[in-house]
């Protein structure tokens, strides 16, 4: 029987022609990957401007809100040193047995005058305990230039704001310098955790003192 077909062996150049690198499709796959390769940078390049950009107007915004803090708590600061001598007055000269004792020195009936005195004091504490409240003055500012002050005084005063609360809140909520109570609550927190850093504080001072060639006090 006769075999019909070509030979194996003819068959070779047809299939390996098939194999041959063909000049216009390579060229036509380089193009399409390389106009790929730069739609990908191009979007990872936008997606990178977009981020710096976000970056540096959250940057910009956080150092606009830290420089209205600081200008925000100066002013209270500020207005607290103009009343120094009266923050003195109230704190170390005036005294009392009792509540209804404090009343009549100082109370808004027998003594109106005094008690102004006393209202300008705590009313600095009471909104800056409503800043701080809301963010808009930082905690630990608060703490770091001033944290003994409100405290003391506080501490002074808290049963004479009891007794406010009782006598003029129908029924009593705290609501009477409520905000200045929560500020002394939080620096005393601040407090707290800065007097177990001490050590750790006196360390970096002698560190310091060392490389300025100062002399190290002995705190002990």
């Amino acid at each position: 029987m006769e075999k019909t077909g070509y030979p194996i062996v003819l068959l070779f150049p047809i299939l390996f022609s098939s194999l041959r690198p063909n000049p216009v499709r390579s060229r036509m796959i380089e193009l399409s990957v390389i106009r790929d390769l730069v739609a990908i940078f191009g979007v990872i390049a936008g997606f990178s401007y977009y981020v710096l950009t976000e970056r540096n107007a959250q940057r910009n915004q956080q150092q606009q809100l830290e420089t209205r803090q600081t200008e925000l708590f100066m002013q209270f600061n500020d207005r607290r040193a103009r009343l120094r001598n009266v923050w003195n007055e109230i704190y170390y000269d005036w005294s009392w047995r009792d509540y209804e004792d404090f009343m009549r020195k100082y109370g808004p009936e027998s003594n109106p005058e005094e008690w102004l005195k006393f209202m300008s004091i705590f009313e600095i504490y009471e909104q800056m305990g409503v800043l701080a409240k809301h963010g808009s003055v930082g905690m630990h500012l608060i703490y770091d230039l001033m944290a003994g002050y409100p405290i003391r005084l506080w501490d002074k005063y808290e049963d004479i704001i009891d007794g406010l609360r009782i006598e003029w809140e129908d029924p009593p909520k705290g609501m009477f310098m409520e905000y200045f109570e929560d500020l002394v609550y939080v620096l005393r927190d601040i407090r707290a955790d800065d007097i177990r850093d001490l050590d750790n504080r006196l360390m970096r001072r002698r560190i310091q003192r060392e490389k300025l060639g100062r002399t190290i006090p002995d705190y002990s």
